[in-house]
Order: C-alpha cells, then structure tokens, then sequence
C-alpha cells in the first residue's frame, strides 16, 4: 500500500473520531457515574435488594471493561499515526495540499515540521503554498524568517519545489521507492529501539483508580479537552489560559508553567517549584474546571486538596514499609563423606573485635569450635584473620 493512500485513510479515521467524539464523548463515562449512583441508592437488607446489588455491579464492571478496550484501540491509533508521521515526509508540488505546522514535510527538522516563533500569527500560513512567491515558485524568506528560527529556515530552502502543476505527495522515506512496507516500518521501530505500547501498557496496568488511568491517557495521548485543542479542532472560543491569560492553555501550561499551578505547588506543605521537577496531577484540571465552567477557583482548596492526596500517599507509603518482610534462612551444607568444611565469622567493635571458627563433618557433627580476641581492625581484616586461623588449624592437622 503507498504511503499516501495509508495516510489518506488514517485521516478519514482521525476525523470520523473526531467527529464521534464532538456527539458521544464522554457517554461511557456518563452511563458509569449514573450506574454508581444508583449502586449507592441501593438499600440493603432484603434478597431482593441484594439481588440488585449484584446486577449493578455486573453491568459497572462489563461497562468499564467496554470503555477501556474502546479507549485501548484509540491508543493503537494514535500510535500508528505516530509511527506513520516518522516514516513519512511531502514531497512539495504546488504546496496547497500541506499544513506546514502539521504535516511532515521538512527532512530534516524535528518532527518534520517547523516549530513556530512565539506571538507567530500561525493564521499567515494555513498552507506551504503560502509560504511560497506566487511568481516563480521560490521561498518567501521575509514570511520564513517571521515564522521559524534560523536553522529551520534553511532545512526548508534546501526542499525541493517540484512545480504549480505538480500535486503534493506524501512518499516513505524509509524505502528507495517510496512505497510503504511492513518489514520498513518495523525496521523503524526496531532501530529507534523503542515500542509505541510500551506507555499504553504502563498506564492500563498500572494499580491505580480508572478514572487516573483515563486522566493520564489523555494527558499522554494529548486529548485533554483543554482550550488550546478546542481552538485547533473546532477554530471557536479563546486559546489563551483560564488562569494567568499570558499563554496558550495546553497541557504544559496547566499542569507545569502556569502561576497559579506555581502558587498552588509552592502553597502546599512539601513547598514543590514545579520549575525544577517534572510534575503532573489532577488537581489542576479540577481547579481550572471550577473556573471555566463555575466562574470560581480557590488556590487555597486547591493546595488542601493537594495536601490531602499526598498525606494519603504517605500513609499508605508507611503501611508498605512496615509491612513484615519475608524471613531469609540460612542453611548449612554438609561437605563430602570424609572431608571437613570450616565455617568462620569476625565481630569488631570500636575497641575490640575477636573471630571465631566452627568446624563440622558430613554428619554435621562439631569437630572443632573455638574463638579467640584480636586486636581492634576493620571488620574486613579480621575476617581475613579468621580464614587465615582456619587455614592454620587445617596445616596443624596435616
């Protein structure tokens, strides 16, 4: 199959996803929270009721095991339009085919794709044909220079622009005629030594509540419904952030960069910069919903929210520390009929130390046992004094 047309269909999946989600995201989710509810209303005490009980938790658990395995196969998508995106470069027509902040389509830039300047009007260049002189088909170094550094600047001017009546086509950059290949794209995987379930697979088996294992799929996949996504998705509302209103609301913002996420951090009783640890939870999300959907945000529940997990960590943290640990056994091993083995031991303290030797045969019958003081060294030493006064007795007894 060429790379183009497996590119192609990936799109029309991506968009029917999107397409899905804009109507029914979130059903999964509704039909688990209204079948806990009515769990909780239960009243116990007849057969009857118990009855029910168990068909709730029935039809809970089936649900979540549904909306795992729906979200298990987006993960799988994902991964492939990843692995797809890495294998896959444009080659350049007539540019209007290709969104340069998108699309791969620059060799050799880091992820085939110009990171834009900060403050960039990104609305300036929705195609690469828009970055191209209309007259001879050359690059606009004035519209380059306003949209990225240098050194992407000159990755671009080295591409190839193959005519205004030459369409774009998306070619594999992994095989001499660039056609897809299955034994290419596992030689991609397999040089990068890496495996795109590796994460999806921490995080599905990880021993956590369902509802972080979906928070943290979404945060690893990038589907987090923040304003930034909603913007770039749907072109409505304003990207800028809930809190501090400086930067763009992505995930980065919200759970890493943003003052109010500092100000909640530091507020907390374990006094955490966020500038110098990589840090993500929760507790971000839930205060930054409370301002957009509530019109309200407190730092300060926020910071007793955040107090409140952690001391739960920690004692459970405790819990697993004192609990018993299995005893290890020492077990002697009896020598050959006929030979001796000779066991020896040194203790020291910080004025004397003395080592001792324990001498048995096949029958585990004591032999010889006896100790005796030395001068104060390092336990090291005297353990070698030990294994050269067992060597002597053995001279002895030649």
């Amino acid at each position: 199959m060429e790379a183009h047309k497996l590119m192609r269909r990936l799109n029309n999946t991506t968009s029917a996803l999107r397409k899905w989600n804009r109507t029914h995201f979130g059903f999964g989710q509704e039909k688990i929270k209204a079948l806990e509810k009515d769990l909780e209303g239960v009243q116990f005490g007849s057969t009857e009721d118990r009855a029910k009980q168990l068909l709730l938790e029935t039809e809970l658990k089936e649900q979540r095991a549904r909306l795992e395995s729906i979200w298990r196969q987006k993960s799988k998508e994902t991964c492939l339009q990843e692995l797809i995106r890495k294998g896959s470069c444009f080659k350049i027509g007539n540019g209007w085919a290709i969104d340069p902040l998108k699309d791969p389509w620059i060799p050799k830039a880091e992820g085939k794709a110009p990171k834009p300047k900060e403050g960039v009007d990104e609305s300036q260049a929705r195609r690469v044909a828009n970055l191209l002189n209309p007259i001879d088909l050359t690059w606009d170094e004035v519209k380059l220079h306003d949209l990225c550094e240098q050194e992407t600047r000159e990755a671009i001017c080295r591409i190839k622009i193959y005519g205004a009546d030459i369409e774009d086509k998306l070619f594999w950059t992994s095989t001499s005629n660039g056609v897809f290949s299955v034994k290419s794209c596992y030689n991609i995987l397999s040089n990068n030594g890496e495996t795109c379930d590796t994460i999806w697979k921490e995080i599905w088996t990880a021993k956590i509540h369902e509802r972080l294992k979906m928070f943290l799929w979404r945060l690893a996949a990038d589907v987090l419904p923040t304003k930034d996504l909603l913007f770039e998705r749907t072109g409505k509302g304003d990207p800028s952030c809930s809190f501090c209103g400086s930067s763009k609301e992505t995930p980065s913002c919200l759970f890493l960069e943003c003052l109010v996420t500092r100000a909640v951090a530091f507020g907390s009783k374990l006094g955490l910069r966020l500038d110098s640890i990589p840090l993500r939870n929760m507790q971000e999300m839930e205060l930054r919903n409370d301002k957009v959907f509530q019109e309200k945000s407190s730092i300060a529940l926020a910071t007793a929210r955040w107090e409140s997990l952690f001391e739960e960590y920690k004692l459970v943290a405790l819990v697993q520390d004192y609990l018993p640990q299995p005893s290890r056994k020492a077990f002697w091993h009896p020598p050959q009929n006929g030979r001796i083995c000779i066991n020896t031991d040194a203790a020291c303290t910080s004025d004397k130390a003395a080592i001792a030797l324990i001498a048995r045969d096949y029958k585990g019958t004591v032999k010889l046992l006896a100790a005796e003081p030395i001068p104060p060294v390092r336990t090291d030493i005297a353990e070698l004094q030990a294994i050269e006064w067992a060597a002597s007795f053995v001279e002895e007894s030649d």
